[in-house]
């Protein structure tokens, strides 16, 4: 492959990874129903999630603040056991205070 090949195959990949959505890589229980996310593009998010858990019955038990501790990262998403919970990493990641998704 001549060099003039190669840089245009490198700019192609970039441009497509520009829309492609950090994964969250670690998570952190802070206090209450608040956690740390870290994404893989080295930005970190504290999101509360009270008002979602209390918002939608099916996730009253996660109330509970022992089960709402048991969260893991799984493929970049948020999951706790039982696969009755999870968010996206994209939903995650475009959260904000003044436009929350949830």
């Amino acid at each position: 492959m001549d060099t003039n090949s190669h840089t245009k195959k490198i700019c192609q990949i970039n441009k497509a990874q520009q829309f492609v959505t950090p994964l969250v890589s670690k998570v952190d229980y802070v206090e209450g129903y608040v956690l740390l996310l870290y994404f893989s593009d080295n930005t970190q998010k504290e999101i509360n999630f009270e008002a979602y858990l209390r918002e939608h019955q099916v996730f009253k038990p996660f109330l509970d603040i022992a089960k709402f501790k048991k969260v893991k990262v799984d493929y970049g998403d948020l999951t706790w056991p039982g696969n009755i919970l999870d968010f996206h990493h994209s939903s995650l990641y475009n959260w904000s205070k003044q436009n929350p998704l949830f």
